[in-house]
């Protein structure tokens, strides 16, 4: 049988706040059901559905830090210079960084 939790439980298993579980039912962004009016949570949807994000913020990070290394190498290709160590790539970077704030 499953693991099933109230909210107390989803908040208390996933490390936030359980204003942050409502606001994840309420944007249906989190796997819930209802019996009555109180909602429940399955141990194993909760899991899956943490893998399922994970690995969505994995593959966006990649694909952000390729374009902020196609961004640098053609930056340092433009002034003529022979290809970045991975320090250089660090300290462009930060001063991009630094930059947008």
């Amino acid at each position: 049988m499953q693991e099933v939790m109230g909210v107390q439980g989803a908040a208390k298993f996933l490390g936030v706040a359980p204003n942050t579980i409502y606001n994840l039912v309420k944007h249906r962004d989190i796997p819930v059901s209802t019996v009555g009016k109180q909602y429940k949570f399955t141990r194993l949807e909760l899991l899956s559905w943490l893998s399922d994000k994970c690995l969505y913020h994995r593959n966006y990070l990649k694909e952000y830090l390729d374009k902020i290394f196609q961004e640098a190498w053609a930056y340092g290709k433009k002034r003529g210079e022979k290809p970045w160590s991975d320090k250089k790539v660090i300290e462009f970077v930060e001063s991009v960084r630094e930059k947008r704030k």
